[in-house]
């Protein structure tokens, strides 16, 4: 009996130390990144920006979105997809997508703009945070 006791202790222990040579050689990464805000704004002729809510005029320019991360490692990707959901130029087309490594930043200004006037209709931007879909916006373009 005594052997096939010390057997099973002798298993057990060689997994516990196969499981944790396994972990520890793993890299695996925890990320807390999180979007703590994403406004939507337009630049005034004065060059400040204005907040907008979720409305935009067709001669506003170009959209802003002011993202803040928190909690983020240097190596955080934040994309940015702008798609038209419903104007007279598309259905849920995609529009642009920007996306860029943090580094040392915490905030972040994606914009889109267009050389001419935005087609009133349904917008709406994604924010992806390491390619995992984070946060939608939507939001339109009113006379």
């Amino acid at each position: 009996m005594k052997n096939h006791s010390n057997i099973k202790w002798a298993a057990i222990v060689a997994i516990i130390i196969i499981s944790g040579i396994l972990f520890n050689a793993c890299n695996f990464s925890v990320s807390t990144a999180n979007i703590k805000s994403a406004e939507l704004a337009k630049i005034l002729p004065n060059g400040k920006s204005e907040k907008v809510g979720t409305t935009f005029h067709p001669d506003d320019g170009a959209f802003h979105l002011y993202v803040t991360v928190g909690n983020a490692p240097e190596d955080t990707k934040v994309k940015a997809s702008w798609y038209a959901v419903g104007t007279n130029a598309g259905k849920d087309e995609l529009i642009d997508e920007t996306e860029i490594t943090l580094g040392n930043q915490t905030e972040i200004d994606f914009s889109l703009s267009l050389p001419r006037p935005w087609p009133v209709g349904k917008y709406k931007v994604d924010l992806f945070l390491n390619n995992k879909a984070d946060k939608s916006i939507d939001f339109e373009v009113k006379e």
